[in-house]
C-alpha cells in the first residue's frame, strides 16, 4: 500500500502531528515484512546450527564405533596371527568334519542300494490300472521269467504273486513323454536272482516284434548316488564296461579289460578321486546296461 500524498512516515519529530489511517497500514505491512524476513532468517540459522551439532554427534558415534570394530578386528587378527596352534586345530577339526560328513553321505548310500538290492525297474510298459499294476507286471515279464528258470531246472514252480511280491508301483513320471517306469520288490534276493538270470531273455523275446519306441527294459534300482557315478563311467573314454557287484559299483578300463575296479566315492567328480580298489574277475557277477 502506497501513502496518499502529502503522508510522511511516522516518526518521534511528527509524533504531535495528527496521525492518518494510510500511515498506520503503511508502517504495520512494513513492520510485518521486515519481522518475518529476520524470522526467517533467525530460523535458518537455528536450523543449521542444529543440523550441524547433530551431524557432528553423529559422526562423532559413527567414528567411534568404527573404532572399536576395528580395534576388536585387529585383535581377533592378531590372536590369529599369534596363535598357530589355534589355526592348526581349526584346520584339522575341518578336516575331520568335512571327513564325517563324506563318510556318512557314503555309508547312507551304501545302506540305500543294500534295501534296493531286491528291486527291479521295468522300464517303458504302460500299466492300464495303478491298482492292479503289480499284477500286469507279474503277468507280463514275471511269471514268463521263472517259467524259463522251471525249464531250465533253477527252480521246481511257479511262484505266485502273493509269494514274489513285497512292494510294487509305478513310478511318477517328471512331465509328459516320459518313459514310464514301474518298481517291483521281491519278498527275498533268492526270487530275485533267479527272475535277473531270465528277465532280459524274456524282454528280448517280448521285444522282437514291437517297434523301438515300445521295447521295455528290465533294470536295476540303483541309488541316486549310484546311478549318478554309473552314468559318469558310462560317458568315459577309457572306461570298458560297469557293473554292480552287491551294493558297490565296479568297472574294468580299456587298458586293462580284466581287472576290475571297485569304486570307493561315487561321489567324486574324477576317476582319479573315486579311491578305487582293484579286485580280482569274478565271471559270475556279468556287466550291466547303463539302464
Amino acid at each position: 500500500m502506497t501513502l496518499p500524498k502529502g503522508n510522511k512516515p511516522l516518526s518521534r519529530a511528527a509524533a504531535s502531528e495528527p496521525v492518518l489511517y494510510g500511515q498506520l497500514q503503511s508502517e504495520l505491512q512494513k513492520f510485518n515484512v521486515e519481522f518475518s524476513q529476520q524470522l526467517k532468517e533467525l530460523i535458518s540459522v537455528a536450523v543449521d546450527k542444529a543440523l550441524e551439532i547433530a551431524t557432528a554427534n553423529l559422526t562423532k558415534n559413527f567414528d567411534e564405533k568404527v573404532s572399536d570394530l576395528q580395534d576388536q578386528v585387529n585383535s581377533v587378527q592378531y590372536d590369529l596371527k599369534l596363535s598357530e596352534d589355534t589355526v592348526v586345530l581349526l584346520k584339522r577339526r575341518i578336516s575331520f568334519l568335512e571327513d564325517t560328513a563324506l563318510q556318512q553321505r557314503l555309508w547312507n548310500n551304501v545302506r540305500e542300494q543294500r534295501s534296493r538290492l531286491r528291486t527291479f525297474r521295468l522300464h517303458n510298459k504302460k500299466m492300464v490300472g495303478v491298482k492292479s499294476s503289480s499284477r500286469e507286471v507279474y503277468d507280463f515279464i514275471v511269471q514268463p521269467s521263472f517259467k524259463k528258470a522251471v525249464d531250465a531246472g533253477d527252480i521246481d514252480y511257479i511262484p505266485k504273486l502273493e509269494e514274489l511280491c513285497e512292494i510294487s508301483h509305478p513310478l511318477r513320471v517328471q512331465k509328459s513323454g516320459d518313459t514310464p517306469t514301474h518298481v517291483f520288490r521281491f519278498t527275498s534276493r533268492y526270487f530275485y536272482n533267479i527272475f535277473m538270470r531270465y528277465s532280459r531273455e524274456i524282454c528280448a523275446v517280448l521285444n522282437d516284434s514291437v517297434p523301438d519306441a515300445l521295447k521295455c527294459r528290465v533294470g536295476l534300482d540303483l541309488s541316486w548316488l549310484n546311478r549318478r557315478c554309473m552314468s559318469f563311467l558310462y560317458k568315459q573314454d577309457a572306461v570298458y564296461r560297469v557293473r554292480l557287484s552287491g551294493h558297490v559299483l565296479q568297472f574294468a578300463l580299456k587298458s586293462d579289460q580284466i581287472k576290475w575296479l571297485t569304486v570307493k566315492n561315487p561321489e567324486a567328480s574324477s576317476i582319479a578321486d573315486m579311491q578305487v580298489e582293484v579286485i580280482p574277475d569274478n565271471p559270475s557277477i556279468p556287466p550291466i546296461s547303463e539302464d
